[in-house]
């Protein structure tokens, strides 16, 4: 409260100043309008990014996801995550996220061509609340592959975070191999991929969820929003 009056008094005296220096000139006017109006909105900006989120949404778990996922192939590194401030420093706040839920969540007619491939995945994530797969990015000209997941009715957000370790871990092994082209990838190869990358998350999500913690993330709340193409397998 003392800070507010304080700057409420200085700038009650900078206006009494710049308005005896403006006068009555109505282009000094329309100007000392304009520049104070950038100078409060830009205050407005920065008291917004000022404030810190812990609670995990879609768009930080994606970052800290990928953040793990790139520094957990090195095994003499501790894996340092981005804490809520630094992650608070790059969201967005008047443009839309950087990370779209579409671009990890999708249905089964999307991904799944047929009834086997639908059997294989069900029975290689049999023990999960999500099938990590594979989608046709129709907005693009070339319609290129990408990792995706189909999530189960049941999937709770623990689940929703293991989903996108597993299509972040995916997503980085297709970015950085040279022997495996999403674009010409077989059922077998999805498969094999599949199969690889729940045993990563298998092994490694407790580590993340810890890497989290030791950042300053509550991992007890989160703030998922709700995925309502859900399939029941």
């Amino acid at each position: 409260e003392a800070q507010i009056a304080i700057v409420d008094l200085i700038g009650i005296f900078l206006g009494i100043s710049l308005s005896k220096m403006i006068g009555t000139s109505r282009l000094g006017l329309g100007l000392a309008y304009l520049i104070l109006s950038g100078v409060d909105i830009f205050a407005i900006y920065k008291e917004i990014q000022a404030v810190v989120f812990r609670v995990m949404n879609h768009e930080r778990a994606v970052l800290l996801a990928q953040s793990y996922v790139m520094s957990s192939g090195d095994p003499l590194h501790q894996t340092v995550l981005p804490s809520p401030q630094e992650v608070a420093s790059v969201e967005h706040i008047f443009l839309p996220p950087k990370v779209k839920i579409s671009d990890s969540f999708v249905t089964v007619p999307e991904t799944c061509h047929n009834p086997s491939q639908l059997r294989t995945l069900a029975e290689i994530f049999k023990d999960d609340n999500y099938l990590l797969c594979m989608k046709r990015d129709k907005s693009s000209a070339s319609s290129a592959a990408q990792a995706a997941v189909v999530l189960h009715q049941e999937a709770t957000s623990l689940d929703l975070l293991r989903a996108l370790l597993a299509v972040e871990t995916l997503r980085f092994r297709l970015g950085t191999s040279t022997d495996t082209n999403a674009e010409n990838m077989g059922q077998e190869a999805i498969f094999s991929q599949a199969k690889s990358v729940k045993e990563f998350v298998e092994s490694n999500f407790d580590s993340f969820v810890q890497a989290m913690a030791n950042a300053g993330w509550d991992t007890k709340r989160f703030m998922f929003k709700d995925i309502k193409h859900r399939t029941q397998w």
